[in-house]
C-alpha cells in the first residue's frame, strides 16, 4: 500500500486506529494501466442504519453520513476468512482491488482481487466462498 501514495497510507492508518464501530470497511481499487487512479474509502457503521463513508484522496479526505437498511444484515453474512482469488480477464487492463472488513477490533474478512468480484470465471467453490463480500460491495458501489 505504500506505493499508493498517502491517501492509502491514511485510510490503512484511521482502519487500523478505528475501534468500537460494530463494522469497519476498508476498500481500495486501482488500475494497473493509466491513469492508475485510486478509489480508497472507509465505511464505518455508526448504527443499524447509519453510516459514515470516508473517501480518501491525495491532500484531502470527504465525508458522507448515510441512512441505509440493508448493509447491516450484508455485512452481518460476511465469512470469517480472507480470500485471494486472482481472476484476470485478457480483455481489460487489470485492477486491483483490495477489501478489509473489521468486526469491532478484529479484522474478519478480507479478499484481495483483480480486475472484479463479479466476473463469473471463478470456480463454483470460490464463487460460493466470494459470494457475500461480492454482494456487499455491489450494495456500497450503487
Amino acid at each position: 500500500m505504500r506505493t499508493w501514495g498517502t491517501a492509502a497510507q491514511r485510510a490503512v492508518r484511521d482502519f487500523t486506529r478505528r475501534a468500537g464501530a460494530p463494522y469497519t470497511c476498508l476498500y481500495f481499487r486501482k488500475a494497473a494501466a493509466p491513469p492508475n487512479q485510486l478509489i480508497c474509502w472507509l465505511l464505518v457503521q455508526q448504527s443499524p442504519t447509519r453510516f459514515m463513508r470516508y473517501n480518501y484522496h491525495a491532500q484531502q479526505v470527504d465525508s458522507t453520513r448515510l441512512e441505509v437498511a440493508g448493509w447491516s444484515a450484508a455485512l452481518a453474512r460476511l465469512p470469517s476468512r480472507c480470500y485471494e482469488p486472482l481472476c484476470e480477464s485478457i480483455s481489460t487492463s487489470p485492477v486491483l482491488q483490495a477489501v478489509l472488513i473489521k468486526r469491532g477490533q478484529r479484522v474478519q474478512t478480507g479478499m484481495l482481487f483483480e480486475d472484479t468480484p463479479y466476473l463469473p470465471d471463478y470456480t463454483p467453490a470460490d464463487q460460493a466462498r466470494v459470494a457475500p463480500v461480492a454482494a456487499f460491495l455491489r450494495l456500497v458501489d450503487k
